[in-house]
């Protein structure tokens, strides 16, 4: 019995020693935090001054009188910046124009010199390209691109011919023989052409055309122009 109570005489003498200790440590933050406290207000009052100190130069430096040969500069100049803001810009024109067409459905012909339709109009840019007759008249002079391609089956044969105003710019010929065999004939062609001039895709003018050209979900018979440069 007398050891239990020595025991709890030191468990004790222990706990007050601890109690003690954390009394002094709490005393030592709180004159710590008053440390702290009377600092920030002393900033505080630093940053008071320094604000009524910033006011008084602004205020007197809007008291000051403009200097007579800057105070007509200025003048002159919102003169000038009113009469630039009345002015009303006028927008540079940007000519643009390109088209894509193909055929919906087979054609067959043995016409020399026919004037391919590509009647499906999928873009039409300025609506240069006529669906009716297969012509994309030139709106603006310049450098264009153009490109055909015709799908032909295995027993038809032809040329192709780009055309400027009835003249030839490029051609391409398709021959194939087989069951079964198909092919796409293709040509594009840089050329300058002039506003009005009239662009085209013909059967060739000499030799003859022989069987079907095809345009089905499988592969088109397409005709496709783009302005490049003006």
């Amino acid at each position: 019995m007398e050891r239990i109570l020595q025991h709890q005489n030191y468990r004790i003498k222990q706990l007050e020693h601890t109690v003690a200790s954390q009394t002094v440590e709490i005393k030592e933050l709180n004159g710590e935090l008053v440390d702290v406290k009377s600092e920030n207000l002393d900033k505080q009052e630093q940053i008071s001054i320094l604000k009524k100190i910033v006011l008084e130069s602004f205020h007197q430096q809007s008291k000051q009188e403009v200097v007579p040969e800057v105070h007509d500069n200025l003048i002159h100049f919102d003169k000038h910046k009113r009469l630039l803001e009345s002015i009303d810009p006028s927008p540079v024109p940007v000519h643009t124009t390109a088209f894509y067409a193909y055929m919906g459905g087979a054609l067959t012909t043995q016409d020399q010199d026919r004037t391919l339709i590509f009647n499906i109009v999928k873009t039409n840019i300025h609506d240069a390209y006529n669906p009716h007759n297969g012509i994309f008249t030139v709106p603006f002079t310049g450098v264009y691109g153009f490109t055909f391609s015709v799908r032909e089956d295995g027993s038809s044969y032809g040329s192709y011919e780009i055309m400027n105003n009835g003249v030839p710019v490029g051609s391409a010929i398709g021959i194939v023989e087989g069951t079964n065999i198909q092919q796409q004939v293709i040509r594009t062609v840089i050329i300058s052409a002039d506003k009005g001039n009239e662009i085209s895709v013909r059967t060739h003018s000499s030799l003859p055309h022989h069987g079907l050209i095809l345009s089905n979900t499988h592969g088109r018979s397409m005709f496709a122009g783009w302005l490049i440069s003006h």
